[in-house]
């Protein structure tokens, strides 16, 4: 089992109240051409930058889930903790992805 591709992520994720949170992969972003993804609040919606490898866009997917949760749960998280949730527990899981896999089988 292998890291899903940009065609194989969810269209739609739920938020606790039931409404559905966005997601979309982008080009880019104009205010910022080195940012790889972004939770907006206001639309609720992820989006990711296309063109990423399979582990950058899972680990920028998971990382805009997290600040997606953030919004969810009505808390915020200093965002050093977020990148550091995004660089070691998201590389811990690509690293064992395999073994993960097993659990939805």
């Amino acid at each position: 089992m292998s890291l899903p591709v940009m065609s194989q992520y969810p269209k739609e994720l739920w938020a606790k109240d039931g409404s559905p949170i966005r997601v979309k992969f982008v080009n880019g972003y104009r205010d910022d051409p080195n940012q790889l993804g972004e939770f907006c609040p206001e639309s609720n919606t992820i989006s990711v930058r296309k063109g990423l490898n399979k582990a950058e866009l899972f680990k920028i997917f998971l990382h805009e889930c997290v600040h997606a949760a953030e919004e969810d749960a009505g808390k915020v998280i200093p965002h050093k903790y977020v990148d550091w949730f995004e660089d070691y527990v998201g590389e811990f899981i690509v690293r064992n992805w395999d073994a993960f896999g097993e659990l939805f089988r």
